[in-house]
């Protein structure tokens, strides 16, 4: 059986923001999720299972071209009330935020 390598996900071939975020890229790890992709450098046809890893500056990029860029028109100060907003819909308290947030620094 090959064995599956590790690759950064800036090495995906195409359309890099493929996979939903998650709180675990946030994380020191980062997260590691196995599919079938097209490396770089390898034939556009060629896709391979491989373990991509997802970081932080995946999230940053995936919130820049999912969501800031759409709404540019509305400006950082018109995002951030969007944002705000969103977050008082979903119900998440600051409390259970902080929960998580610490829970997932030590992971």
């Amino acid at each position: 059986m090959d064995e599956i390598k590790i690759v950064p996900w800036q090495d995906i071939q195409g359309n890099k923001y493929i996979k939903s975020i998650n709180p675990f890229m946030l994380t020191k790890g980062g997260y590691l999720s196995t599919m079938r992709a097209r490396l770089i450098g390898n034939s556009r046809t060629n896709s391979d299972f491989v373990t991509i890893k997802f970081d932080r500056d995946y999230v940053l990029l995936w919130l820049a071209t999912k969501v800031i860029k759409p709404l540019t028109n509305e400006g950082i100060d018109g995002v951030n009330e969007l944002l705000l907003e969103a977050w008082e819909k979903s119900g998440i308290s600051q409390r259970s935020l902080q929960r998580n947030f610490d829970s997932n620094r030590t992971a």
